[in-house]
Order: C-alpha cells, then structure tokens, then sequence
C-alpha cells in the first residue's frame, strides 16, 4: 500500500467504506470524527473505542487533510496527512501490539490484510 499514496486515496476510501456496508459493520468502529480545527489536546478520548482508530480531522474521510491515530485511548500520532498513512498505521498498530480484531470489524479487516 505504501507504493500507492498519491492520487488514489478516494479509490481507498471508497473500497473501505463499501467493504463496511458489505459486511454491515459500522464506519464508528473504524474512524472516529471530530472538527477539523480539533487539536490533539481537545480530542474526547472517553469517546473513541479502545482498539486501533482513525480519528478523522473533518467531516468526511473524502475532505480531511488531516487524521490522528489512537489505540487504547492515546494519541498514538496526531498529524498523519494521508488517509492511506493514516490506514496503514492503523493496521501496523494490530500488528505491533499483537491485538485481535474487533467482532464489530472483523469480516473487513480480515479481508483488508487478506488483499494483495
């Protein structure tokens, strides 16, 4: 994934956000939105689930310029300017510290890592 950041983000986003509705499991599962003028500090972590998500700086994954990454509710990373990047650290993250899918995602992000 790393080799595709630039110019297809939308495709991406598309792919995950068809893939969620497939396998009817929810979009607040995976990414968690607040204002685009959020700062780090101001993110209500009590809110966000325990397990790796994307915070979405916007409304919409397709306009954000900016995403955050939380896992356990930290902040893991707070300016991740792609949404691919953004993707990416989120699954690096189940990886790294060895966690297991969450049922209300697991159909998608098993076929995500199944993808070549």
């Amino acid at each position: 994934m790393w080799g595709l950041q630039s110019g297809c983000s939308d495709d991406v986003i598309q792919m995950i956000l068809l893939l969620l509705s497939y396998f009817d499991e929810k979009e607040e599962s995976m990414f968690f939105h607040v204002e685009d003028t959020c700062l780090a500090e101001e993110v209500q972590l009590e809110q966000v689930p325990l397990t790796p998500v994307v915070i979405v700086c916007g409304q919409s994954c397709y306009s954000s310029t900016t995403y955050m990454l939380s896992l356990d509710r930290n902040l893991i990373n707070t300016n991740i300017s792609s949404f691919i990047s953004a993707l990416c650290l989120m699954f690096g993250s189940y990886y790294c510290f060895n966690i297991h899918y969450p049922s209300e995602l697991a159909s998608t992000l098993e076929f995500l890592q199944r993808m070549k």
